[in-house]
């Protein structure tokens, strides 16, 4: 009984082309003729499995760890085409859908997450077409050839502005409610045009998957002939303002600087004490390196927004740095010009107008 088992197994082993050895250790033999290509960024595998999803006729089957059912498979910075979003490409074949534990109608099949492992990412279109690897179809696998680290460009420069570094099972993004800083620049005759215009603002922000916080936004009326108009966003009611931080610099109503310069000088007061506390026992060009890279900055940070034409507000800034100058061992008594003078440094005032 054992001499036939043994036979059937060595004729087995000699009938089938995966029971002999084969190149490079692998299980499975060389296949000629085989259709078959690599990828490397998920630019060109997105782009190719859109196109192969687009042609399916009976089936296509997603299997992964993570999927991002508003995912943007093809993109191009001049255009958002919502033809090509994971979800739309779905619906238009509607062969399988995940819509919820059970199926929501007999026309569709459901299989559950316990069917495929953790860590497969498999795509199968009319069984006949596969794309495997380690491409999840999610936010953060899409990137082109060039690699960017970043995108710190303008809008308009952008490639893609869209939440795409996010993992949404952690939900590392979820305090992010809005895009950063959008801004509308032009001229307006009207009320109507102003609102038309946040109208189309809110519109391409919802088509970027970028909804904008309401709450955060508000209204600045200037000039006393102002007629004060409300404007609206996503239907509801802008608030009005007195004060507006853009950018860390505060505009005023009034648009005068007092308010950021009390905010600035605080700040770098606060800063000059710890300094000046845990740094005591530091030379002197150490301190002046210090106050350099950490006082100083906070005191020059966009100027030419909020330039000060007052003497008080002058002086009120140049009191923080008298402060550090005086705080010096052997230059307490020293007039401060003098004192500057010895440690290199200028004046506030004067490194505004350089």
């Amino acid at each position: 009984m054992f001499n036939v088992v043994l036979e059937r197994t060595d004729l087995l082993q000699k009938s089938s082309d995966f029971t002999k050895p084969n190149d490079h250790g692998s299980f499975a033999p060389w296949r000629l003729s085989s259709c078959a290509q690599w990828f490397i960024d998920g630019d060109d595998y997105m782009d190719a499995l859109c196109d192969a999803m687009d042609t399916a006729k009976t089936e296509i089957s997603i299997a992964g760890w993570c999927t991002s059912h508003d995912l943007y498979m093809k993109r191009s910075k001049k255009d958002v085409n919502k033809k090509w979003r994971l979800d739309k490409i779905l619906k238009r074949k509607a062969f399988l859908l995940y819509p919820d534990i059970v199926p929501r109608n007999r026309g569709k099949q459901l299989f559950h997450h316990a069917y495929f492992a953790n860590h497969e990412k498999l795509v199968l279109v009319d069984q006949t077409w596969a794309f495997l690897g380690g491409i999840d179809l999610c936010y953060g696998r899409w990137d082109d050839k060039e690699h960017r680290l970043s995108d710190i460009k303008s809008p308009p420069e952008r490639y893609w502005i869209s939440n795409e570094y996010t993992n949404i099972k952690k939900e590392d993004f979820s305090n992010l409610n809005g895009a950063d800083d959008p801004k509308l620049l032009g001229e307006a005759s009207a009320s109507s045009q102003i609102q038309s215009d946040l109208d189309a603002l809110t519109e391409k922000l919802e088509e970027w998957q970028l909804s904008p916080n309401v709450a955060k936004c508000s209204v600045i009326h200037l000039g006393r002939q102002n007629p004060k108009y409300s404007y609206k966003m996503k239907g509801i009611d802008l608030t009005k303002s007195t004060f507006k931080k853009d950018l860390g610099v505060i505009l005023s109503l009034d648009l005068k600087p007092k308010k950021y310069i009390g905010l600035i000088v605080r700040k770098a007061s606060n800063t000059l004490w710890l300094l000046t506390h845990f740094l005591r026992y530091l030379d002197i060009h150490s301190k002046i390196s210090a106050y350099t890279s950490y006082v100083r900055p906070q005191l020059e940070y966009a100027t030419v927004m909020w330039l000060p034409y007052l003497k008080k507000d002058i002086d009120r800034i140049e009191r923080v740095q008298k402060r550090f100058v005086k705080g010096l061992q052997g230059f307490r008594n020293l007039p401060c010009d003098e004192a500057l003078r010895r440690l290199t440094l200028h004046k506030l005032e004067t490194r505004r107008r350089i």
